[in-house]
């Protein structure tokens, strides 16, 4: 159930990108939540790599592996084209406002939100700041159907199937996204940040 980043990056960033491609493909409904950066399924080139950058140095990685792990973090967004897959993402709106690589790649980046969130098998919700709340903002998870969650950590990370753990992220969802905006009111959100960041 517990996955230590220690073990798993010895073979560096860029393998461990290409490896749940399975797991993607299968899941028909996929829900993320982010409090604190872009989801990977939802970043830019540059932001992966930025991103990346500041993996590597924490965990004291090649930095040659930072180009080819984003192209392979990228590969996944290929699925938002299909038909056949549904994506929910909340982030808060903190998310928006940690800056992974400067005002430039951030720029691109939330044009980047904008594009995905016009998708039609697309919801991108995010919680305004000061929104009061009876869920707590918490560590970052993804639901794979009602089949599987990750739940991402400094130093790991936590997996498991089994239905009363998944249970317990589909109502935290569901109720994360009764705090969430979207449409017009999301977009709005992205503008602020943009425009805070552009320091107008």
């Amino acid at each position: 159930m517990w996955l230590e980043y220690r073990r798993e990056l010895r073979a560096g960033q860029k393998h461990i990108q290409l490896r749940s491609m399975g797991l993607y493909e299968r899941t028909r409904l996929l829900r993320a939540y982010e409090a604190l950066f872009i989801p990977g399924f939802l970043q830019t080139l540059n932001y992966a790599k930025a991103q990346f950058a500041i993996h590597a140095q924490l965990h004291g990685l090649p930095a040659e592996d930072i180009e080819e792990a984003a192209r392979n973090r990228l590969v996944r967004q290929r699925l938002l084209g299909r038909a056949t897959n549904s994506f929910s993402f909340i982030l808060e709106a903190t998310a928006l406002y940690t800056n992974i690589g400067g005002a430039e790649v951030m720029s691109e980046q939330f044009d980047r939100l904008m594009e995905i969130a016009a998708l039609p098998n697309v919801a991108l919700g995010i919680i305004p700041l000061g929104r009061q709340r009876d869920l707590y903002p918490g560590e970052a998870f993804y639901l794979f159907d009602e089949q599987h969650l990750r739940q991402e950590f400094w130093t790991g990370m936590f997996r498991t199937s089994r239905p009363d753990d998944i249970a317990y992220f589909v109502r935290a969802f569901a109720k994360l996204r009764q705090h969430a905006v979207y449409g017009r009111a999301a977009r709005d959100e992205i503008e602020t940040a943009r425009s805070r960041l552009r320091g107008t």
